[in-house]
């Protein structure tokens, strides 16, 4: 069955739930409206006993560009408040993916960008195709990284890199990604759905127990204080 929200298309196929950013047309730029319905989708996953996994991914060429900055600019006087809000409801999304009892994982093409590599980030697993480029973009309009992104990125490939990344705002691709540790595997685009779910497929069959028991020590081992 499929759930059609605004701007996600929910489905589950197995014990396999699937998230798919669809607003292909922005690159699937976030903006409020999307980030509060990921809140509730990611919520229903927790709850769904017959999901085992959860596949974060985007429609069209780019898995997420970061914020939607024209919903920003539309919002006139209101755009810092605007903002300020979208920053607040991302850190919970972060949040949430690292609450939920069992694993995400990304499935990454095209632009990954600002709080869409941070959603990547906090994901547990970031499987992309080899053309990918990812960004924290946020240095390039003024902002400084939401979404756990420095918090992510410290743990995850250390200060020096991760401020280098934060305050230059240079694209890495793929291929740099994954040898800095930042990703799981790397495929060919054509091949990234089928390798993705053959990996989830991989994850469902394994004991649910242990897999929620070692999520939470992760947690507690390397996300104290997110």
């Amino acid at each position: 069955p499929v759930l059609k929200l605004r701007s996600w298309r929910v489905r589950k196929e197995g014990h396999i739930g699937q998230i798919i950013l669809h607003s292909p047309e922005k690159l699937n730029a976030i903006d409020l409206t999307m980030l509060h319905e990921l809140m509730i989708v990611l919520e229903a996953c927790n709850r769904d006993e017959e999901v085992r996994v959860v596949v974060l991914g985007g429609e069209g060429r780019s898995f997420c560009a970061g914020a939607d900055l024209q919903s920003l600019q539309a919002a006139g006087d209101q755009a810092p408040v605007l903002g300020r809000e979208m920053a607040r409801v991302a850190g919970e999304v972060a949040l949430k993916i690292r609450q939920l009892n069992k694993p995400v994982i990304a499935s990454l093409k095209g632009a990954v960008a600002g709080a869409g590599f941070n959603l990547a980030l906090v994901s547990d697993f970031r499987i992309a195709a080899d053309s990918c480029k990812f960004i924290q973009a946020f240095i390039n309009i003024g902002l400084i990284p939401d979404t756990g992104g420095m918090f992510l990125l410290c743990r995850m490939m250390g200060t020096g890199k991760a401020t280098e990344l934060a305050m230059t705002g240079h694209p890495i691709s793929a291929q740099e990604a994954v040898a800095m540790g930042l990703l799981t595997s790397v495929v060919a685009l054509d091949d990234l759905e089928s390798q993705t779910m053959q990996f989830a497929e991989k994850l469902a069959d394994s004991p649910g127990q242990a897999l929620r028991r070692i999520k939470s020590l992760v947690n507690q081992t390397e996300y104290s204080g997110f």
